[in-house]
């Protein structure tokens, strides 16, 4: 059996965000102006996005580090992509779902650095969002580092 978390972090960080991440969208469209963003249909481990499901969220692992931690521990990082697909056709719109969107990303992991015991550390590594205006769809691509202690023999 391997004592390996990559796996389990992956699939915490995703139970995590389905339980929670519904509030800090909820908390940003509390933000001036009429425009909210909807809540996602489905979040999901996966490395596509179905945008017949928009908006989806999908988290995925990346890459992992290790490094030595003390007698017979590692600490183990893995890189989770988390990646928000919307259909907006407004680009306005567009533009801030997106934004709500981060901020709630923001919010979500620099508000609960271990993920209510799944990890020793969360946080953001990267942060961006981009969009293909010829067909509506804008996207929030998130690098999230999770790092937790394995014990070696």
């Amino acid at each position: 059996m391997t004592r390996a978390p990559i796996e389990r972090m992956v699939y915490g960080l995703r139970a995590w965000l389905l339980e929670h991440f519904h509030e800090y969208v909820a908390r940003a469209n509390l933000s001036a102006g009429a425009l909210q963003a909807p809540q996602l249909r489905e979040i999901i481990v996966s490395d596509t996005m179905d945008p017949g499901k928009f908006p989806q969220m999908i988290v995925n692992a990346g890459p992992v580090y290790i490094q030595e931690h003390g007698p017979q521990t590692q600490l183990v990082t893995v890189s989770c992509g988390v990646d928000i697909g919307i259909q907006a056709p407004k680009p306005e719109a567009r533009e801030v779902y997106l934004m709500r969107y981060m901020d709630a990303l923001t919010d979500a992991i620099g508000e609960n650095e271990i993920l209510d015991g799944l990890v020793l550390q969360a946080r953001i590594e990267e942060l961006d969002k981009d969009s293909i205006p010829q067909d509506g769809r804008g996207f929030v691509v998130a690098t999230i580092a999770l790092t937790d202690e394995i014990v070696t023999e």
